[in-house]
Parts: C-alpha cells; structure tokens; sequence
C-alpha cells in the first residue's frame, strides 16, 4: 500500500533530526577537534568547544530543518509528498 506524507510537523521533526545531526558532529569532528587542542596546552579552547559547539551547532541544524520543513509543507499542494510503501507483517514471538 502506497502512502504519501503530506504534513510534517516542522518544530518537533526539525528537533529531533537536529539533536542526532548535532550528536553525531560533535562526536566526529568536535570532540577530535577539542582533543587536538587539549593535546596542545590549550585547555580554555579545548572546554569551550566542548561546552558550547553542541548547542551552537544543534540550534543551526535546527534553524536549517525548520526552513527545509517549512518549505516541504508548502510545496505539498503542488509536488505531491514523500511517498512510502507500506506493508502488514507477522512478527513471530517465541
């Protein structure tokens, strides 16, 4: 059965996609980042990358998602939405 998405909530969807984004750069670039600093003596640079660049870069991916979002709930009426197919499965419990 085929389905379309023909709404997105843009707070909530824009805030979750927005904190896995934000985890996964801090993870991959900040925090390698922070500890070449630290391995430099340069410890003040080294915390306050870590303390501030996840809400620095969570609140510009949110801003980003909520425009992309925005903009996705717009085009609906005239592109059609995302569509899915979706089908009933058993799940078998032993």
């Amino acid at each position: 059965m085929k389905k379309q998405i023909t709404h997105i909530s843009i707070h909530q969807t824009s805030k979750i996609i927005a904190a896995a984004h934000a985890i996964l750069t801090v993870l991959f670039f900040v925090l390698p980042a922070a500890l070449g600093f630290l391995f430099q003596g340069h410890i003040i640079s080294a915390l306050s990358m870590l303390v501030l660049s996840p809400f620095i870069i969570w609140l510009l991916f949110y801003v980003g998602y909520v425009v992309v979002f925005w903009l996705y709930n717009l085009l609906i009426p005239y592109t059609g939405g995302i569509e899915l197919t979706l089908e009933s499965t058993q799940i078998e419990h032993e």
